[in-house]
């Protein structure tokens, strides 16, 4: 879950949507997060992707497992031109 209005991306219980854990990116979190599960079967991992509103944007990855209790950045990165908005998947 994300607030449109701070830097923070939380994760919840989904039993009682207590927080599990709560990630902070470098700016205003600006899109949707989109979820890859395509790694789930063969390594346990799920994926959270998003991008920030700062100057020139930045494009995050966290990942994620059950039991996890703490955010996992796996990469981020900012382009050298405003180029960041939303993100898209593609499975290969």
């Amino acid at each position: 879950m994300y607030n449109k209005d701070d830097t923070f991306l939380y994760c919840l219980n989904a039993t009682d949507l207590t927080q599990v854990w709560k990630f902070t990116a470098n700016g205003i979190i600006q899109s949707s997060p989109k979820i890859s599960t395509h790694y789930e079967d063969a390594t346990g991992n799920i994926y959270l992707y998003f991008t920030t509103n700062i100057q020139d944007g930045t494009a995050y990855c966290v990942r994620d497992f059950a039991g996890n209790t703490e955010p996992v950045e796996a990469w981020h990165w900012t382009p050298p031109q405003r180029a960041c908005g939303s993100m898209c998947l593609q499975e290969r």
